[in-house]
């Protein structure tokens, strides 16, 4: 009897700790710290380094955006922005959304520097090199321009080419940035069509000439026509399909509002600065890269002695393009730019003319505004 009790007690305790040993786990009590789930994660990681994940769009504030996030909702193309951080990671071709097909239409405009008043006559083999002048002594086929007219079909963007600047009464050909442009997105881009539009007028200021319609006094002719040509060159580029994006909108202007007599407009250069292109941006908003905010390329003006007052613009460009993420500003007055040793893009130099870029000059400010482009772009 002695024996059957403890053989029994022993098998009573024995069931009572295989009980014991797979009691359930109230949910939640206890996690793995593998599987913690952080506020923003949106997933469970448990990896310290966040440059091992891929991020998601309720990271740290302080990092850069998910381009994947912004590729998704908003289609738009981010420059590099397209890899996945996580490099080990396999790719997943059923996540991936095709890159939106558009063309790249840039908006020129401004007064006598943007309009073209350098001669051509003057660029050589002996100043830009054999090879150079050969290719813009030429038409850029890929890069087309509507000159100052308003387009009734695709035919009136022609290729780019010298003599697309000012018409002098000598009938010398004149060019503008147009055709430093053309050389470098016709290199960068092979394989696309880029459209310019220009529209640009000499002597004219930003206080009278370029009034938009919120400026007390309404549109004044220069910007009527600056919104109807590009308008028209926009939707013609619609009409075929084309899906025109405004990549840019350059602007090279402002002498005119610094001259010896214009000590006050120079001064109110900012506030109508920020007007017109406020202005510019309600018109072609609709046809920004980003959906969102159009593109602006500003210059500095040169400091030649004409333009009395040319610290007055060139401060409130700076202060400007300091405003927006979208406000790109050139400094044609940095060293070495058209010619090693000398500051600035140069002037004076041909024609005995202290108003306009030389030749080489030119030519070294329109690859400027490519350069931004293309930075825009990617």
């Amino acid at each position: 009897m002695k024996k059957f009790v403890t053989v029994l007690l022993t098998v009573i305790m024995c069931l009572a700790l295989f009980a014991c040993g797979n009691a359930d786990i109230p949910s939640g009590d206890v996690v793995p710290d593998g599987e913690i789930e952080r506020p923003g994660d949106g997933g469970t990681s448990g990896e310290d380094n966040d440059a091992d994940k891929e991020p998601d769009g309720d990271n740290d504030p302080d990092d850069n955006k998910d381009p994947e996030e912004d590729k998704e909702q908003d289609g738009d193309k981010d420059s590099d922005g397209d890899k996945d951080p996580g490099g080990d990671k396999e790719p997943d071709d059923g996540d991936d959304t095709p890159e939106e097909k558009y063309a790249k239409v840039v908006i020129m405009s401004g007064q006598s520097n943007m309009l073209g008043c350098t001669y051509f006559q003057h660029l050589s083999a002996q100043n830009v090199g054999a090879e150079r002048y050969g290719r813009v002594s030429g038409e850029f086929g890929s890069v087309k321009i509507l000159n100052d007219k308003e387009a009734k079909s695709i035919d009136d963007f022609v290729p780019v080419k010298a003599g697309q600047g000012n018409v002098p009464r000598d009938k010398r050909l004149c060019f503008g940035p147009e055709l430093g442009m053309a050389e470098i997105l016709s290199q960068k881009y092979p394989d696309e069509t880029v459209y310019l539009i220009k529209v640009a007028y000499g002597g004219t200021s930003l206080y009278e000439s370029w009034r938009t319609k919120s400026r007390p006094g309404g549109e004044a002719y220069c910007s009527f026509l600056l919104r109807t040509y590009a308008q028209s060159g926009i939707k013609v580029l619609s009409d075929v399909g084309l899906n025109p994006k405004v990549v840019g909108f350059c602007w090279m202007q402002g002498e005119a509002d610094c001259e010896w007599s214009r000590e006050a407009e120079s001064k109110a250069y900012l506030s109508n600065l920020t007007t017109f292109v406020t202005d510019m941006r309600s018109e072609f908003n609709g046809y920004a890269l980003d959906g969102k905010t159009m593109n602006f390329i500003d210059a500095y003006i040169s400091d030649s002695p004409s333009w009395t007052f040319y610290k007055n613009v060139n401060n409130a460009k700076r202060e400007f393009s300091n405003k927006d993420t979208h406000n790109y500003l050139l400094d044609t007055l940095a060293p070495d730019l058209a010619e090693k040793g000398v500051a600035g893009l140069i002037y004076s130099r041909e024609e005995g003319d202290p108003l306009h870029y030389d030749s080489v000059s030119m030519l070294k400010l329109g690859n400027m505004f490519a350069d931004a482009i293309t930075y825009i772009c990617g």
